[in-house]
């Protein structure tokens, strides 16, 4: 099996594939068939990810970020000074040691700055914004989308098995 970052938000599309649906357009992630079947397709190599403040859960502050194989980067856009973290999760997979402010890692802050907006515009998200809907609601809508496109596929397919063959 191919050590690729599959996500949450890839089981949705993994299932409508394996059933032999399309995924829905506005439906996030892709399906993570060709990986189970030992093909290597182009994939990604980050991920953004976003939490906002929740009414019920106020101590846990909005966060943004980006995921690489190697680097972590988490921004806090809404706490005084929007503090950052930065980590090596190859040399710190414990994520113990916080590089953001590290001299001997002083142009990764900018990079994963820049992949974190690139991400963000391919979300269509704008610097200073945020999207609606949180991750986890994210994923609940896209189960309730994948649960819609399978009823609707098993029922054509069962309408299908019960049409006689042509007389012949």
């Amino acid at each position: 099996l191919a050590d690729q970052m599959v996500l949450n938000n890839d089981f949705a599309p993994t299932l409508l594939d394996l059933a032999g649906a399309p995924p829905a357009p506005t439906m996030q992630g892709r399906s993570i068939k060709p990986l189970l079947a030992g093909e290597t397709p182009s994939w990604r190599d980050s991920f953004l990810y976003e939490y906002f403040l929740e009414q019920w859960l106020p101590r846990v502050p909005t966060m943004v970020g980006v995921r690489t194989t190697q680097w972590k980067y988490i921004t806090y856009p809404e706490l005084p000074g929007s503090p950052t973290e930065l980590f090596d999760l190859k040399a710190d997979p414990h994520e113990m040691r916080n590089l953001s402010d590290d001299p001997t890692a002083a142009a990764k802050p900018d990079e994963m700055k820049s992949q974190l907006a690139r991400l963000r515009l391919a979300e269509k998200v704008k610097p200073g914004h945020s999207v609606a809907i949180t991750a986890g609601s994210r994923g609940i809508a896209n189960i309730h989308l994948v649960i819609r496109a399978a009823v609707a596929h098993f029922k054509q397919l069962h309408q299908l098995s019960h049409i006689a063959p042509p007389a012949g």
